[in-house]
């Protein structure tokens, strides 16, 4: 049956407070500037991250290993509230979307609109093994 049926959970909006998906975890976002990705994975580990609008992807030294990434937004790019911010220009419509493996690791994707036009990996596939 590939028909799967989803919960539905609101996660309260504030530091403390995160979905966990596999080794990520999902959060809204609580800093904002040309650092917020670092920041967030230096306090999270693994994050995925909203709030600034913008996409982004970046390792942090953690042990372990730790990677930022800011998602994008699905949401009007120029906002009465930050037209004056000049780290608006680097505002990104885009997702991200993936795969959470046995092992508890997540492999991720970063879907984003360029020229009007949504880019996707167009397969997901594995070679060498079972997904």
């Amino acid at each position: 049956d590939r028909m799967r049926k989803y919960e539905t959970r609101v996660i309260p909006y504030g530091a403390r407070h995160f979905l966990q998906l596999g080794d990520y975890k999902v959060i809204h976002g609580i800093n904002g500037g040309v650092n917020a990705t670092r920041q967030h994975a230096a306090t999270y580990g693994n994050v995925f991250h909203g709030h600034t609008h913008h996409i982004e992807s970046t390792p942090f030294p953690h042990l372990g290993g730790a990677r930022g990434v800011a998602v994008g937004c699905l949401c009007r790019l120029e906002m009465d509230y930050n037209k004056a911010h000049a780290t608006s220009l680097r505002q990104a419509h885009g997702w991200v979307y993936g795969r959470v493996l046995p092992s508890g690791g997540l492999v991720w994707w970063q879907a984003q609109k360029v020229d009007g036009v949504w880019h996707l990996p167009s397969e997901m596939v594995t070679i060498g093994g079972r997904a």
